[in-house]
């Protein structure tokens, strides 16, 4: 009589070839390593997938494809009408935070699309996601003038190539960091950091003012709701409190520029 099959033998495979690929990386990593580790068969291997290649692809599949509809979810941040500043910025911050969490709880598989997967056959991986980040924020600039939150003078293309280059900075240094250490970091009091800065540069004068009291009280909240901490109130000059940084410049100063008057249909 027949043995049954493992109904989950797929996603064993599937946890052993995460493990192995990201242990050793996608060109040293052989079939029978990841068997071995599922306790699987190379016969059981094939009968699931044709080579490593095409588990790697689906694995690399999952984590891009969910980085990439979040991403989509911040193009539409002026879909909705913006009540205020505030609303803005809490809705910005939101967006990014998820984003940044989904990166740190997968931040094995990100380090190997940041490289490659470890392989000259997927090395374009992270160019088409950097240039798909650049379109958005290119989009998310012009919507943000046209509703008089963003500077109007703004070279929107140059400006968007530097800001997704910022992010994309951000995020490695944010996996490095991890996967030296092996430890946690105060996220959203970095980000909230990192945000403040790029309103700093593209930003009304009067959305930079609002950034630097509406972002340190919301990565305060965040904290705070994670470790159960109580909430501090923030400084009168809405400063931050201290934490290490992740490779981030020291704080832009503040744009001076005043904001058009909003007219939006």
């Amino acid at each position: 009589m027949a043995r049954p099959s493992d109904p989950n033998a797929r996603q064993r495979l599937l946890d052993a070839a995460r493990h192995e690929f990201v242990s050793r990386g996608l060109d040293r990593t052989r079939v029978e390593d990841i068997a071995r580790r599922a306790e699987l068969s190379k016969g059981a291997f094939y009968l699931h997938f044709e080579s490593k290649e095409q588990i790697f692809d689906e694995l690399v599949f999952e984590v891009a494809s969910g980085l990439e509809q979040m991403l989509d979810q911040t193009g539409h941040c002026f879909s909705v009408p913006v009540e205020s500043p505030e609303h803005l910025l809490r809705r910005c911050f939101t967006q990014d935070l998820g984003i940044f969490e989904f990166i740190r709880d997968n931040r094995g598989m990100m380090a190997l699309m940041l490289e490659g997967g470890g392989s000259g056959r997927h090395r374009h991986l992270i160019e088409s996601f950097a240039a798909r980040t650049e379109r958005v924020v290119s989009a998310g600039l012009r919507a943000g003038m046209a509703a008089g939150y963003y500077r109007d003078d703004l070279e929107v293309d140059s400006a968007a190539a530097f800001i997704a280059g910022g992010y994309d900075r951000f995020a490695r240094n944010l996996i490095k960091m991890l996967l030296a250490e092996g430890a946690e970091c105060d996220l959203a009091s970095h980000l909230a950091k990192v945000i403040r800065q790029v309103i700093a540069g593209v930003g009304s004068s009067t959305l930079a003012a609002a950034a630097r009291c509406v972002l340190p009280g919301l990565a305060q909240q965040t904290k705070s709701a994670t470790t159960g901490a109580p909430i501090e109130a923030p400084t009168a000059s809405g400063s931050e409190p201290s934490a290490t940084t992740i490779s981030v410049s020291s704080e832009s100063r503040d744009s001076t520029i005043h904001p058009r008057p909003t007219s939006q249909a």
